[in-house]
C-alpha cells in the first residue's frame, strides 16, 4: 500500500516542479518502504529520477558508475504500467474484501455467542466491497 503513496508523491513533485528539472532519489528503507527524497541517502543504494514538466526521465542508479545508465522510459509506458499495477491492486483488494464479508456473514456456530460489534464489522466489510469492487 505504501507504494501507492510513492506514485502520489511523484505526481506531486511533477506538478510542483515548475519549468526546471528536479533530481529525486528513490530507495527502500529498512522497513521495506519506498522513499523519495531530493538527496541520496548516505551509504545506501538509490536510483536517481529526473523530474521534468513533460514527464519522468529515469536517471542512473545514484550509486552505480556513470556507464551503467538505464535507458529512459517513455511517459505513456510508465503511465500504462502504473495503471496496470493499480488495476491488479484493486482486483486483489476486491477479492480480500469479498472474502472478509463472506467470513463475517457465515452462520454462527451453534452454542457460540455472537461477537460484539459483528454488525459494524459487516457494515464496514460491505463498504470495502463497494469501494474496491466498484459496486
Amino acid at each position: 500500500m505504501a507504494k501507492g503513496y510513492g506514485w502520489l508523491l511523484l505526481a506531486g513533485l511533477l506538478a510542483a516542479g515548475g519549468a526546471q528539472a528536479t533530481d529525486v532519489y528513490r530507495w527502500v528503507d529498512a522497513n521495506g518502504r519506498t522513499v523519495f527524497f531530493d538527496t541520496p541517502p548516505p551509504g545506501r543504494r538509490s536510483s536517481k529520477l529526473v523530474l521534468q514538466p513533460g514527464g519522468i526521465v529515469p536517471g542512473q542508479d545514484a550509486s552505480a558508475p556513470a556507464g551503467d545508465a538505464k535507458p529512459p522510459l517513455d511517459s505513456k509506458a510508465l503511465a500504462a504500467k502504473a495503471q496496470e499495477q493499480n488495476r491488479r491492486m484493486m482486483a486483489a483488494n476486491c477479492k480480500t474484501a469479498k472474502d472478509n464479508l463472506a467470513l463475517l456473514t457465515k452462520p454462527p456456530v451453534p452454542g457460540r455467542p455472537v461477537e460484539a460489534g459483528k454488525s459494524e464489522a459487516i457494515r464496514r466489510a460491505q463498504e470495502d466491497v463497494k469501494t474496491w469492487c466498484q459496486q
